[in-house]
């Protein structure tokens, strides 16, 4: 079970979580699509292992950057929607005495 704040539907929860549901999935289909065309170069060139092994550690570099960069633009946004929260908590406390 998924606690969730109280002024928060579980639908904007998953909604945020959302581009990172799918990071894991498109790591590995980086890898395995520069894998192929890798694969297939080297089967109809003759270059064995060459291009595989070439085009795979560019897919797992590739990925790599999708990923960090993903995860921190959404740390960005939380570190945003966190500091937002806290200043109107601020706010809020100053009127309220």
């Amino acid at each position: 079970m998924v606690l969730q704040p109280r002024n928060q539907k579980p639908d904007s929860a998953l909604s945020e979580l959302a581009p990172l549901m799918n990071i894991g999935l498109e790591l590995a289909a980086t890898v395995g699509f520069f894998g192929l065309i890798g694969w297939f170069i080297d089967k109809y060139a003759h270059t064995e292992p060459f291009w595989f092994v070439a085009l795979l550690i560019f897919g797992v570099i590739g990925g790599m950057i999708k990923f960090v960069m993903v995860v921190m633009n959404y740390s960005k946004k939380q570190k945003t929607l966190h500091d937002a929260k806290r200043s109107a908590k601020k706010a809020s406390d100053a009127h309220n005495p």
